[in-house]
């Protein structure tokens, strides 16, 4: 009985020292009420920085190249070869010589155009002076080849285009020549003839051709100019 009385009283001991004992922690004291007052207080004691402070954002710039103003970007040189740019070219300058060296051109200086005439024929020919023709040629009609004493001859007409005089002629062939063209093919013979140039009586070759769609029916080539004049392609008609 005795024992049951004394472990009472000690529980009851224990229950009244654990009692006193108990800690409120700072979570779970009471929420006083904030005044405004205490409001204005506590934000006067926050620092200055604290006050809605505004943290510029770094703007990122765009992935591409610029250039500032008169800035030089440097190139990598590229090599290059000395390349000459084409030449316009120029028409040749003709230079008459000199007087004294005239006297070695029995007729002097003529023009790109002069007058030649056939013999037997009474009217005169406007011929074509060219420097680059070889052999000289005149319009001739009515080609036909024949054989006389085992040679080879051919009569032809010459007819001036101005005056219309036709005469015929007999030629023994000095050169025959073949040209083959995809529309036709056409025979040119080389005979001589006798003609009067300036005050000069010459017979050269001559190549018998259809000139008939050319203005000029005769044509001067180097056969006839050589040794004999020089040219002057802005002069024409200079021989009587």
């Amino acid at each position: 009985m005795i024992k049951r009385f004394l472990s009472l009283a000690l529980s009851l001991v224990v229950l009244m020292t654990l009692s006193s004992c108990v800690v409120t922690s700072p979570e779970q004291k009471t929420p006083q009420e904030i005044t405004p007052q205490a409001n204005k207080k506590f934000a006067n004691t926050l620092p200055s920085e604290s006050k809605s402070t505004t943290v510029p954002l770094r703007k990122t710039e765009p992935a591409m190249i610029s250039f500032k103003k008169n800035q030089t970007v440097e190139t990598p040189a590229i090599e290059t070869k000395n390349i000459k740019p084409p030449q316009t070219p120029q028409k040749p300058v003709i230079t008459p010589p000199e007087n004294n060296q005239l006297d070695a051109y029995p007729l002097g200086i003529i023009g790109g155009i002069e007058p030649i005439t056939i013999i037997p024929f009474k009217t005169t020919f406007q011929a074509r002076i060219d420097t680059g023709a070889t052999t000289s040629s005149i319009n001739a009609e009515n080609i036909k080849e024949f054989e006389r004493d085992g040679k080879k001859w051919v009569s032809f007409d010459i007819v001036n285009p101005e005056t219309k005089e036709k005469k015929t002629f007999r030629k023994r062939v000095m050169k025959t020549v073949n040209i083959i063209r995809p529309e036709d093919n056409e025979t040119r013979y080389t005979v001589r003839l006798e003609f009067r140039f300036g005050d000069k009586l010459l017979t050269r070759k001559f190549t018998l051709a259809n000139r008939s769609k050319f203005r000029f029916p005769v044509l001067i080539g180097r056969n006839v100019l050589a040794g004999l004049a020089v040219i002057d392609v802005t002069r024409k008609n200079t021989l009587k």
